[in-house]
């Protein structure tokens, strides 16, 4: 047992959905956190739509969202279940999170994220404190999440509307032809407004412009 309750007053179950495409970790971590008297697995989502689905008809206390999701829909699954169960708390299951924009994942509304190597005891106590509504991202986790902010903001300001449009057809997949026809300009001026994305953004190729914007999520696929 992560915990002896028998001493204790009965404590109110935390309800807790658990959203991770990997079913074996999911069973993994559906037996730890059983083995706590205070702590209810309600089910299991196996996708991230399913998570935004189940977490609306069940409503449960603590949502454990696996950032293996596409991380371009982390934010906007999290500000989901938020608009629907403003009671819930989302908590981010991650490996690394200088990948994640901490900034979208802030302002959707997450309350914080757990490291996949963490102690059982660890997560379960971040689980209750997640219950009690507290924020439990780090100082330096809100730091980060500032600085890419910031860097977010600027670079996407430095943008025209028209290269912002091109951007998110790039991101689509387009290629330079097919975003001339769409946008009825000649291919010589989508390959200089391709030119001037690069370089504001910082980076070599298209294909690292549409990573760019899809981690953070300044456009919707």
């Amino acid at each position: 047992m992560l915990e002896e309750n028998a001493r204790t007053e009965p404590a109110r179950l935390i309800r807790v959905l658990l959203a991770d495409r990997r079913r074996l970790y999911c069973a993994g971590l559906r037996k730890v956190l059983e083995e706590t008297a205070d702590i209810q697995v309600v089910d299991e989502a196996y996708d991230v739509f399913a998570a935004q689905r189940m977490a609306a008809e069940m409503a449960p206390d603590v949502v454990l969202l696996s950032a293996l999701e596409p991380l371009s829909r982390l934010g906007e699954a999290v500000s989901d279940i938020q608009s629907h169960c403003p009671g819930t708390a989302v908590l981010l299951l991650v490996r690394n999170d200088e990948r994640l924009n901490l900034a979208v994942l802030w302002a959707a509304g997450a309350a914080g994220v757990v490291d996949e190597a963490a102690a059982p005891e660890s997560l379960v106590a971040k689980i209750r404190r997640a219950d009690r509504g507290e924020l439990l991202f780090t100082r330096e986790q809100l730091f980060l999440a500032q600085r890419q902010a910031e860097e977010i903001s600027n670079r996407w300001k430095d943008l025209t509307h028209r290269e912002r449009e091109i951007l998110r057809l790039i991101t689509e997949g387009r290629s330079n032809a097919a975003v001339s026809r769409d946008l009825h300009i000649a291919e010589k001026t989508v390959e200089h407004h391709v030119s001037n994305i690069l370089a504001k953004l910082g980076v070599s190729t298209r294909v690292e412009a549409a990573l760019w914007a899809i981690k953070a999520e300044v456009v919707c696929l």
